[in-house]
Formats: structure tokens, C-alpha cells, sequence
């Protein structure tokens, strides 16, 4: 069959559907994919496949191919629906191949115009895990902090102290590590957890410099 027929483009999206939903048939998928990209005169069909491919490629975390096929769709003038969703995609791809400075570039945009809370919050996250993995403690707590004046109750809800603690415990001030974690609303993550960490985080606290523990 001539890979011009109408048929070989149905039999190749029944194909592409099919293997999409089996992570270990990917390389079928892909396959696929680019075929009906290649043959498909539909602008939707052509940006619906386009974005499963970059998926693809992100979830098998071939990050530098993701990166060139997000970068594809956001090329198409006509791309709206889900422009924030891939462009946080892209930038998490940038973040996973530690290019920093260009995973900012592309988060900075769903924060300064995403159309829904949860998208800016996703685009605040990375920005903070950007900051932390540069080791630029005091910026990441800073979206932490803006996050929790913002918000105060989506703050709480979803457990961001924790992640502020972290933060703490990175830089070794375990005091206010502790002091973020017997604030928090112990409901959520059990008091035994939190119990738990508070009681590490004193552990610690003991070897540092001058604390004393080696010497005791």
C-alpha cells in the first residue's frame, strides 16, 4: 500500500494510539507519529502528535529531544491551547539538562501570563528548584515566601514548609529548619513524620562546628 493512501494514514494513527498507551512500545509510537505528522493535512492532528512525540522523549528522559520537539510546536503561530503546559515542559527539560538560564527564560513566561493559578504555581516550583540547584538559597526562599503571602491557604494545603525546610537544612540553619517544621499543619503528614524529621534535623544540629557532638 502506498504510504499516500488515506488508508496507511488511518492504520498508522490506529497504530500510534495503540502504542502510546504501552511505555514499551515508545519507539512504535514514535514511528507513527512522525508518519502521520508527515502525512496529515489537519493542523490539529498534526500539533496533537507533535506534542505526544515531545512527551514521549521527556518521560523516557531523552530531554534533548524533547527540548526540540517542544520547541516545534511552539513555533506554530496557531498553538495556543496548552501553551503553558508545553512551555513548562520545555523548561523543565532545559532544567534536567542543567541549562539553567534558558529553563528561566521559558518558565518566566508561564508565570508572567499563565491563564490559571496551578500553572503559575508549577512555573514558581522550578524557578525555586533552579535557584536551589545553583545553590541561591536565599531566591528560591524568596518564591516560598512570596508564594505563602500570595496565598497563604494554598501555601498550607500543599505542604510547602517542608519544602522551605529543606532549604533550611541545606544550608545548615537547622534551627529555623526545625522552627518552619513544628509550625506546620501536622494533620496532613502525620505527626509521626514530622516528628521524625524534627528529630534528624536535631541530630545534625549536634555535629555541627562548635555544637560539641564529636565530643561527646
Amino acid at each position: 500500500m502506498s504510504p499516500e493512501h488515506p488508508v496507511a494514514l488511518k492504520a498508522a494513527i490506529l497504530g500510534a494510539d495503540t502504542a502510546f498507551k504501552m511505555p514499551e512500545n515508545r519507539t512504535f509510537f514514535q514511528k507513527f507519529a512522525k508518519f502521520i505528522i508527515s502525512h496529515s493535512a489537519d493542523e490539529s492532528q498534526l500539533v496533537q502528535y507533535q506534542r505526544k512525540i515531545a512527551d514521549s522523549y521527556f518521560e523516557e528522559a531523552d530531554y534533548g529531544r524533547a527540548v526540540v520537539e517542544y520547541q516545534r510546536i511552539l513555533s506554530k503561530p496557531s498553538f495556543q491551547e496548552g501553551k503553558f503546559e508545553v512551555l513548562i515542559s520545555l523548561a523543565k527539560s532545559y532544567y534536567f539538562l542543567r541549562r539553567f538560564d534558558q529553563a528561566m527564560v521559558e518558565i518566566k513566561k508561564v508565570i508572567k501570563d499563565a491563564p490559571r493559578a496551578e500553572l503559575k504555581f508549577q512555573g514558581q516550583m522550578l524557578v525555586a528548584d533552579i535557584f536551589s540547584g545553583n545553590k541561591q538559597y536565599s531566591e528560591a526562599l524568596n518564591i516560598f515566601f512570596q508564594i505563602q503571602s500570595e496565598d497563604a491557604e494554598f501555601y498550607k494545603k500543599n505542604n510547602l514548609g517542608l519544602n522551605v525546610a529543606i532549604i533550611y537544612e541545606e544550608m545548615e540553619d537547622f534551627d529555623k529548619a526545625i522552627d518552619v517544621l513544628k509550625n506546620m499543619d501536622q494533620s496532613q503528614l502525620g505527626e509521626k513524620f514530622i516528628k521524625e524529621k524534627i528529630e534528624r534535623l536535631m541530630s545534625r544540629r549536634e555535629f555541627l562546628p562548635g555544637a560539641g557532638g564529636l565530643n561527646k
